[in-house]
């Protein structure tokens, strides 16, 4: 199996970890803001993430640098810190200029857009350090820089609901963005400071680099590839706040939020297989991405079922009974979320074992056209459901065409990827 040994237990206590904490600031998040104050902050959420998705990206050159073409991890990170510092800078400018445009402040996803502006740096940086943990393969450090944002918000975001009521719904979703910020904060302080104990790289940016130009091609594939992730990943959200409404926005956010629970099952195992797959051998990188596929494919399906069966009468309970119409998103959700998680490992070999992120880009592309029509089409008969149908297909598509590749491109039977074999039992470290 994939050596499951304590590092994986300990990877996978965490994540199932993150998942109880994302949950828990759903449920927190709800009750304190209410369903058009909990969608405005799940729209500042989905856009902080296309954003870390998008220049984050560049990060992943350090595995790839370091591991595999031997480049020096002081002069990666040096790098790193020049990108960041500078796109930093003009974030901050074009949030400056957004804060002077009074019309902005007309609505709240307006205003909460200049929240979103002063955390993008913050949580850019966070996304950099773990990326350059994860090719350091520190894994218990990168747990911990994982845990700490969401931990801290957690904490920030209790307090209020405890210590501040009684004022308008505007305020407390000031004070959540504001929490929010925080927490990103502290989460880049500790981040630097776990990096700082696993290397000793230097943060000072570098304006000359050798290796300039083949940072900015890896990086900007990836980036290409990676906005089109999201938009085969959030399209389906972002139609439904388009199309309907905040509120609906909001109760199929916390769809999302249930179903994609059973997420640190996939990312556990791709977070560990992550170095070995991009290793030089590629006959071990094989047998790996095949054995991660297995696991991954059959912890997922264990865990979606049983919580179709759990999960729908506690949706309400937890979250209010307005909160009852996630109910059906959620139970379409499940599976595409299965299927998300076997497509996530095949990607991760073509793009870290093959260097060919183009094929992600493509499938990628053509999932999210299918979803964002299945969605148009779907939504104003169907509703939340409708999009979920939508992610539903999209993600059945993307997965079939990914093995399809797969298959082809290391000339093997589909089977290997479906039965275990002796061979396949490769420890990771």
């Amino acid at each position: 199996m994939l050596g499951l040994r304590s590092g994986f237990f300990r990877t996978f206590f965490y994540k199932v970890g993150l998942s109880g904490i994302g949950f828990f600031i759903a449920y927190l998040t709800t009750r304190y803001l209410g369903a058009s104050g909990r969608g405005v902050y799940s729209n500042c959420t989905v856009y902080l993430g296309i954003y870390v998705s998008l220049f984050g990206a560049f990060g992943n050159y350090f595995s790839i640098a370091t591991n595999r073409l031997g480049r020096s991890s002081k002069l990666v990170f040096q790098m790193n810190m020049s990108f960041i510092t500078w796109l930093s800078l003009l974030t901050l400018l074009l949030t400056a200029v957004l804060f002077a445009t009074k019309s902005l402040w007309q609505s709240h996803l307006s205003s909460a857009l200049l929240v979103i502006g002063i955390v993008a740096p913050f949580a850019l940086l966070v996304g950099f350090i773990q990326r350059t943990l994860n090719g350091l393969h520190e894994m218990e450090r990168l747990n911990r820089s994982n845990t700490v944002q969401p931990f801290f918000f957690v904490i920030l975001a209790a307090l209020l609901v405890v210590c501040l009521q009684g004022v308008s719904e505007n305020q407390k979703l000031v004070a959540i963005l504001a929490s929010w910020l925080v927490s990103y904060l502290c989460a880049a302080i500790y981040s630097i400071y776990l990096l700082k104990q696993a290397s000793d790289v230097s943060f000072a940016p570098t304006a000359k680099s050798p290796i300039w130009r083949e940072f900015l091609s890896y990086g900007t594939s990836l980036s290409v590839s990676n906005g089109i992730e999201s938009f085969n990943t959030r399209i389906d959200f972002l139609l439904v706040g388009w199309m309907m409404s905040i509120k609906e926005s909001a109760y199929y956010s916390n769809a999302i939020v249930v179903a994609e629970v059973i997420n640190f099952i996939y990312i556990t195992i791709t977070q560990l297989t992550f170095a070995k797959v991009s290793s030089p051998n590629r006959e071990e990188s094989i047998r790996i991405t095949e054995r991660a596929f297995q696991l991954t494919g059959a912890a997922c399906l264990a865990a979606g079922i049983a919580a179709i069966f759990i999960i729908p009468p506690i949706i309400p309970l937890v979250f209010g009974k307005d909160f009852a119409r996630s109910v059906a998103p959620f139970e379409i959700l499940v599976p595409g979320v299965i299927l998300y998680g076997l497509f996530v490992i095949l990607i991760t070999f073509f793009t870290n074992q093959l260097g060919r992120s183009r094929i992600r880009i493509y499938i990628d592309f053509l999932g999210g056209i299918i979803k964002a029509a299945c969605c148009v089409l779907l939504i104003p008969r169907h509703g939340l459901a409708g999009a979920a149908m939508g992610s539903l297909i999209s993600y059945f598509v993307c997965c079939v065409i990914a093995i399809v590749i797969y298959v082809r491109l290391t000339e093997r039977s589909p089977i290997h990827l479906f039965l275990p074999a002796r061979y396949q039992r490769v420890q990771i470290q």
